[in-house]
């Protein structure tokens, strides 16, 4: 999927995210089918379709609120997600919301601290991602996280 982006063939790389749910879906993994709908979204909110990429996101969010994975396992997963829930907002210009959706992840996450420091180690790593986001010259979610989440 990754070679067809660089090719700027977002439609094929959507649909190899397609057949790699279809695996999933058939061989009940279920990690991999939330991931499939992830990636789908962000190809589209890149290739200026955010909302469209955002009910992708909804899709993968509904799979996790749904799943019985381990509590632990689904508190990762559940950080990850407003990591990504940050991001369509982002695309789709809800600074906003996005903002208020940093801020309630943030303490969603620390109310763990003492509970799941594995967790802790999860989300310092998913946060890293952000940063990153925000070290990005060309990104928007970049500039706007400068702005608003990780001022200079």
């Amino acid at each position: 999927a990754t070679s067809y982006l660089y090719e700027g063939k977002a439609d094929k790389a959507i649909a190899t995210f397609d057949e790699y749910r279809a695996l999933g879906e058939k061989e009940n993994l279920e990690p991999n089918i939330i991931d499939s709908y992830y990636s789908q979204g962000i190809i589209l909110a890149e290739n200026g379709k955010p909302a469209e990429g955002m009910k992708y996101y909804e899709k993968a969010n509904d799979l996790i609120e749904n799943s019985k994975f381990p509590e632990a396992d689904k508190e990762n997963l559940i950080t990850g997600s407003i990591l990504y829930h940050i991001y369509f907002l982002t695309a789709m210009g809800e600074l906003d919301k996005a903002t208020k959706v940093a801020e309630e992840g943030k303490l969603k996450v620390e109310s763990r601290k003492k509970r799941a420091p594995r967790n802790r180690r999860d989300f310092t790593f998913q946060l890293s991602t952000l940063r990153f986001w925000r070290s990005s010259p060309i990104s928007e979610l970049g500039r706007w996280c400068r702005r608003n989440i990780w001022p200079a």
